[in-house]
């Protein structure tokens, strides 16, 4: 009997010991996850180093307890609360503004712990971190106003015309075209800030601005009265095989192609003359191999036995019906800005959408110019709607706009290279057109 309560006391203490090394071990871990998360959370070596070719200027730092969001869609938070955004923290350069969602600030997920305990009086890794993420915002606006020549109409706040609005929104990103200011999640921000540490704490390493950053404000910069009027035209369809559209939602998207193509890669283009030099990020592509995937659609088609007429008038393209037409668009432009001069081809190309001459062949001005017809009296007597539907010329029109532009943007008659090339045929007075533009 002695023996057996022995036993069972000793078995009692063997199983309370298992049971508090396995409840030790689960806490050990448990506090091992919580070093790792606070880790993720600050930076461990707070030494950096400004190279002397950097001048990183300082930035002012705000907080608002009653911000209105101004990008539409921006409001949309984490929990999809319209009042979520109303406390904000700011970071304002020169014309950039930085605005930061404070709905994280005690348990951040997505950003890292120390951005909102950033002050401009403790000039710490954490500051000048931001600060270099402003000040390479600030140098892109300055070279797309640069290279486009054109200012967007701003969207004041604190004295800085571009709101960069940082919230949890139902898209990659949001921004308008022909008015300042964007909205992207901040997932975007964190690799953008994430680099910019590391390259204070290692010089060798580029700071790297996030792909959603050129995208969209370069939408700003293509403003549809000056641009988009004069370079795109209607699609006959959703893909060749069935030449009309599958659905409302694809009728609606049978224009702005190449609009869209000059977003895409435009803003990245021209980032590229931002001094210092700077780094690219495309879902971990660096800037080359973005490129080079665009390229890839251009030449699937030069390669390819295709007419003109059944890849660019529809908004599949046929070896891969998940792409659409911008992207060929966008390849071609890559194409041209590597061999043409680079963002002197893309200044020149932007500099020529002012032309009074060009203006006069728009899409729409020109149906009535090119057949003679007053536009007045077409209108009294036809609808809209037939107008409309005259695509071919209209297409004709806005791809000869297309060529005349790139012709002289790359200081060469590119006649050959749109007839041979891209198995395109500009008509003799488009020709003519581009001609005296290049003699003039």
């Amino acid at each position: 009997m002695e023996k057996n309560l022995k036993f069972d006391l000793l078995s009692e203490i063997s199983n309370n010991l298992v049971k508090y090394i396995f409840a030790s071990i689960i806490i050990f871990k448990i506090i091992g996850f919580l070093i790792k998360m606070i880790e993720k959370q600050y930076i461990q070596d707070k030494t950096y180093k400004i190279p002397e070719n950097y001048n990183i200027n300082d930035i002012e730092i705000f907080n608002d307890d009653n911000y209105n969001s101004i990008i539409a869609g921006s409001n949309i938070t984490y929990k999809y609360s319209d009042n979520q955004f109303k406390k904000i923290k700011a970071f304002g350069g020169k014309k950039v503004i930085l605005l930061i969602d404070r709905y994280e600030e005690k348990n951040p997920v997505f950003l890292p712990l120390e951005i909102y305990s950033i002050t401009s009086k403790d000039k710490d890794i954490y500051y000048y971190a931001m600060a270099l993420v402003v000040n390479i915002l600030d140098k892109l606006i300055d070279k797309y106003e640069d290279i486009t020549g054109s200012i967007p109409s701003p969207n004041q706040y604190k004295n800085r015309p571009i709101r960069i609005e940082v919230a949890y929104i139902n898209a990659g990103g949001l921004a308008g075209h022909g008015f300042s200011g964007m909205a992207a999640g901040p997932e975007f921000l964190r690799q953008f800030y994430n680099s910019c540490v590391k390259f204070l704490q290692d010089n060798n390493n580029l700071p790297r601005i996030n792909h959603v950053y050129t995208y969209e404000l370069m939408r700003n910069y293509i403003i549809p009265w000056k641009f988009t009027d004069i370079l795109d035209y209607r699609l006959e369809g959703y893909s060749k095989e069935g030449t009309i559209f599958v659905s409302n939602y694809d009728k609606k998207l049978d224009y702005g192609w190449v609009n869209q193509g000059f977003v895409n890669v435009a803003g990245a283009l021209i980032s590229t003359s931002i001094e210092p030099k700077i780094g690219f990020s495309y879902h971990g592509k660096n800037l080359d191999e973005f490129c080079n995937g665009m390229e890839y659609n251009l030449d699937q088609y030069l390669n390819g036995n295709y007419k003109w007429e059944d890849v660019f008038t529809y908004q599949r393209l046929p070896w891969d019906e998940y792409s659409t037409l911008d992207n060929i668009y966008s390849g071609l432009l890559i194409r041209l800005w590597k061999n043409y001069g680079k963002n002197d081809f893309l200044k020149r190309f932007w500099s020529l959408l002012n032309n009074d001459g060009l203006r006069r062949r728009t899409p729409y001005n020109y149906f009535f110019v090119y057949n003679n017809i007053n536009k007045e009296d077409y209108l009294d007597k036809y609808s809209f709607e037939e107008y409309q539907s005259d695509r071919k010329l209209n297409m004709q029109t806005a791809v000869e706009n297309f060529y005349i532009i790139c012709s002289y943007a790359a200081k060469n008659n590119m006649y050959d290279y749109f007839k041979n090339t891209l198995r395109f045929t500009p008509r003799d007075e488009a020709k003519e057109f581009a001609n005296q533009l290049l003699t003039s």
